[in-house]
């Protein structure tokens, strides 16, 4: 009856409180073998291997064996063994015989085939568990593997989509913040011309217009130099590249490539350490491909456009001037001679109408003609245009080139020159200004231009067709080199145009922060 309350509650505490198989602690160690030397003892007590609880006490020692291995299992079958053994009573069991008996060595066989058996299934639920593992890995790398696919999928359809230099950054802006999950975003494209790092995104950072390749900063400088990306991914060290905004603690800095050529660098940060895992970085790779080839297809077809409109321009030039600028030549000789034979105030009229136009054929071409040069800065084209502005139409009209380095690079003043242009143009049209202001600067590498008017103004959503072509027109100037354009305009109160390099506010290229030294035309 002891016996059987002992095993009772062995096996009810065990079924409550059950072991931890594998515990590596020495507690959850210990236990089953105190469990083992507990039924060992009331085993030995009920008369040894004839008890019916031996078989309490192959459960213990088969439970050692599933935990923890075969070698353990056997070393607790040898502490139950002894431990009955020392237990039997002497006048039961013949000890000094014990292991001669047939039924005793029959007992230990099933002790043994009990530990094998026991530890072969421990093998075989090891390597089920084990492959099990691998399986769940594996579906979980196929897993993100497909997100993976899916994300880039999405971003082969969404960026190459469009030719615009702006959307394709604005998406790219977008898309990285969205599936990596970083607060600083950083991207430079070159400028092979002028060899300048352009920003066209400075999310999360502050950031100048442009760098030569000598001046970059640390970070983006290391991607370059390394011909490859760039990890962060815990504590500064030493060696690593000083982050582009303070207290960030990984990032990655990669250098955008499209047709063996580098095109841009990218920059993304984030402030927690070990943030960019296996998965993020191979999202960023596959982002990083299609990005750097869409950049480069946007910036070559803004060139081929650049180039298309200005050949156009040369071409309307010149048939202007072989064609219209002939015929009314020899139209006003020809009145000419009819006022000197048969003078007319209708004729005189005419003629001066027709010198007129001449003279308005001249300002035309001079404007189609009219482009920036290393020898013909802005600074220089754009106060000619303002002052034929003038005078064609009588508008007082100013030219202030602020104090600064007054020069920018030549296709960004090209597409500059051309806003103004376009501005100009409407200010004469639409407007009915009394008198236009244009202000131009640059500074490190930062720039500005504004047009502002006094005239009548206008709502921008309820404009003509005419001015929003125009305004379509300046705005994709802006888009071919990266600059924000803004629109100020209320009816009664003027327009004022800005076009500024939008990496950060242009407040020191103000007209009214310029020094006394500021240049007007």
């Amino acid at each position: 009856m002891v016996a059987t309350a002992v095993c009772l509650f062995v096996t009810t505490y065990r079924t409550m409180i059950p072991v931890r198989p594998g515990a590596t602690d020495w507690r959850s160690v210990v236990t089953p073998f105190l469990d083992v030397v507990a039924v060992g003892i009331v085993v030995g007590v009920d008369g040894g291997v004839e008890s019916p609880y031996f078989f309490v006490l192959l459960s213990a020692v088969i439970v050692v064996t599933l935990g923890w291995g075969g070698w353990r299992g056997a070393i607790a079958a040898a502490i139950g063994v002894l431990v009955l053994i020392v237990a039997t009573p002497a006048g039961r069991v013949d000890v000094g015989g014990q292991f001669d008996s047939r039924r005793d060595l029959a007992a230990l066989m099933v002790i043994i085939l009990a530990i094998a058996g026991a530890a072969f299934l421990r093998r075989r639920l090891e390597e089920a568990d084990r492959g099990q593992s691998e399986l769940s890995i594996e579906v979980t790398r196929l897993s993100e593997a497909n997100d993976l696919l899916v994300l880039l999928t999405q971003a082969a359809r969404t960026l190459p989509g469009s030719l615009s230099l702006r959307d394709t950054v604005e998406k790219a802006r977008q898309q990285l913040r969205r599936d990596l999950d970083v607060d600083t975003v950083v991207l430079l494209t070159l400028d092979e011309p002028t060899d300048e790092w352009t920003t066209r995104i400075a999310d999360g950072c502050v950031m100048t217009a442009a760098y030569p390749t000598s001046e970059l900063p640390d970070a983006l400088a290391s991607a370059l130099r390394a011909d490859r990306p760039v990890t962060v991914n815990g504590p500064e060290g030493s060696d690593d590249p000083a982050p582009l905004q303070q207290g960030r603690a990984s990032a990655v800095y990669v250098p955008l490539t499209a047709r063996g050529r580098t095109v841009g660098l990218l920059g993304v940060e984030h402030p927690d350490a070990e943030h960019f895992d296996h998965r993020r970085l191979l999202l960023l790779g596959g982002l990083t491909d299609v990005l750097g080839l869409s950049l480069d297809n946007a910036r070559w077809f803004s060139r081929l456009r650049t180039l298309g409109a200005e050949e156009e321009r040369s071409r309307i030039a010149r048939e202007l001037h072989d064609r219209l600028g002939q015929w009314l030549t020899y139209i006003s000789l020809e009145l000419e001679q009819i006022a000197d034979q048969t003078p007319s105030e209708q004729v005189t009229r005419l003629r001066s109408d027709v010198d007129t136009a001449i003279n308005e054929l001249r300002y035309t071409l001079s404007d189609l003609r009219a482009g920036v040069d290393d020898a013909h800065p802005l600074s220089v084209r754009g106060a000619e245009m303002t002052n034929r502005f003038a005078e064609r139409t009588g508008i007082p009209a100013r030219f202030n080139a602020l104090d600064g380095d007054n020069r920018a690079a030549v296709p960004v003043e090209m597409e500059l020159l051309r806003i103004l242009q376009e501005a100009l143009s409407n200010v004469e049209r639409h407007a009915g200004a009394s008198s236009v202001r244009v202000d131009w600067g640059t500074r490190q590498g930062e720039y500005q231009l504004v047009v502002a008017d006094d005239g009548h103004g206008f709502d921008i959503t309820a404009s003509t067709r005419d001015a929003a072509y125009g305004l379509i027109g300046m705005r994709e100037r802006a888009d071919v080199i990266g600059a924000q354009l803004r629109f100020e305009s209320r009816t009664g109160a003027g327009t004022t145009i800005t076009v500024s390099s939008g990496v950060r506010d242009n407040s020191t290229l103000q007209p009214d922060q310029q020094s006394p030294g500021g240049r007007s035309s």
